[in-house]
């Protein structure tokens, strides 16, 4: 996890006004946990693409495991009414309220306090965007959970994401560079945040309207721009961006991704022990997004995660979406097929994807749909995940 950037530039050993052996001094205070710290230094290149083999030194700090519970923090972000008149949403705003409200809830028994900041609109500027991480860093503790939620709007630029904030003024593609909130800004600000377990959930749809269709391009680029932004911040990440035209729209009064993440707060308990972990929260995620869209839509929008470091609980599982909100489309309760042989079952189709539970011989399910050589299979009006149909494991019941 990054929890320092020195931005000074250091030169090549042996280069003109650069003598050999030269280095630089980085001082950086930092909170160890009790038993083994390990700290890394990285130096990039000018772009920021390119990393050296980490330094490492290992620090022990002395003294048990501290038992006081931790606090939850929150910070929500949302933007409809943009500067740029191209660019307004509709559900941004009150998709951000709803998942501080439904943190709120779901780990109020969890934690010690939960502390929920929501900036909208105008409020969503670079200036407070930066004293908003000044200040947290100031009584974020290491063994808080930290969770930042974000919705708007995005771009990718040459595998490079940037958010747009609410001032941000279009002038070519330029100023969504010198403008736009990029990977650099982020990783300065959640640096200040030393909490050790976060998870950055990212809900912006690409601004496709100003530099027009590029879709191929876009799709991959958005895939490096994911895997840059975690590498760099060292921290969970979730994101589903989009073109244009779901987000606008919204899926039960919300987008597409913060649906399905207000969805898993009351069914993604997939052990059964009433707790939400991350995995299952970005399990359930990514599951559900591609066939939400699809159902409304007609088109696939799918999410990404980049699971960083160990699991942890995350909230108590609650329902939060309303009767109103909440999908009309039932899972049939009466089981269609039966175990025979104990059998992984894996957040998505995807023999690599995690396993969030194992089947034992003789427990009933319900078989959703088949296709690829997978089986999306439910229980109790839930869904469980995906089976590889040449385990042979499932039988359907006569």
């Amino acid at each position: 996890m990054t929890v320092g950037v020195d931005s000074r530039g250091l030169g090549r050993s042996g280069q003109q006004g650069s003598a050999p052996g030269n280095t630089v001094t980085v001082n950086e205070t930092l909170s160890l946990d009790p038993g083994e710290n390990v700290i890394e230094v990285v130096a990039y290149n000018a772009k920021g693409v390119i990393a050296s083999l980490p330094a490492v030194v290992k620090v022990i700090r002395e003294g048990g495991q501290s038992v006081a519970r931790p606090r939850l923090h929150v910070v929500t972000v949302g933007v409809n009414e943009y500067w740029d008149g191209r660019l307004q949403l509709k559900y941004a705003v009150a998709d951000a309220k709803a998942v501080g409200d439904a943190l709120r809830k779901a780990g109020e028994p969890l934690y010690e306090a939960v502390d929920v900041t929501t900036l909208q609109d105008e409020d969503v500027t670079v200036a407070k965007l930066d004293n908003l991480f000044a200040e947290l860093g100031k009584k974020v503790r290491s063994r808080d959970v930290f969770v930042f939620f974000l919705a708007g709007h995005g771009k990718t630029v040459d595998g490079r994401y940037y958010f747009l904030p609410q001032d941000f003024r279009y002038d070519g593609e330029d100023s969504i560079v010198s403008r736009g909130v990029g990977q650099d800004r982020w990783q300065e600000w959640l640096a200040r945040i030393p909490a050790r377990k976060s998870i950055l959930l990212y809900d912006t749809c690409e601004s496709g309207s100003l530099t027009g269709p590029r879709t191929a391009e876009r799709g991959l680029e958005r895939v490096a721009a994911l895997d840059r932004l975690t590498r760099a911040m060292g921290r969970t990440v979730l994101t589903a961006s989009t073109d244009d035209a779901p987000a606008p729209e919204g899926y039960r009064g919300h987008g597409v991704f913060t649906y399905a993440l207000l969805d898993a707060f009351g069914r993604a308990d997939a052990n059964r022990d009433g707790l939400i972990y991350v995995t299952q929260l970005a399990g359930y995620v990514v599951r559900e997004v591609p066939e939400l869209s699809f159902q409304a839509f007609k088109k696939h929008q799918v999410a990404e995660m980049k699971i960083v470091g160990s699991d942890f609980p995350l909230a108590h599982q609650r329902t939060v979406l309303s009767d109103a909100e909440a999908a009309s489309t039932a899972i049939p309760a009466k089981p269609t097929h039966v175990v025979i042989a104990p059998v992984e079952v894996r957040q998505t189709a995807d023999s690599a994807a995690p396993v969030v539970m194992q089947l034992s011989q003789g427990q009933q399910v319900v078989l959703i749909e088949s296709a690829n050589g997978w089986m999306l299979i439910a229980r109790e009006g839930r869904k469980l995940g995906y089976v590889e149909e040449k385990a042979k494991a499932l039988i359907r019941l006569q």
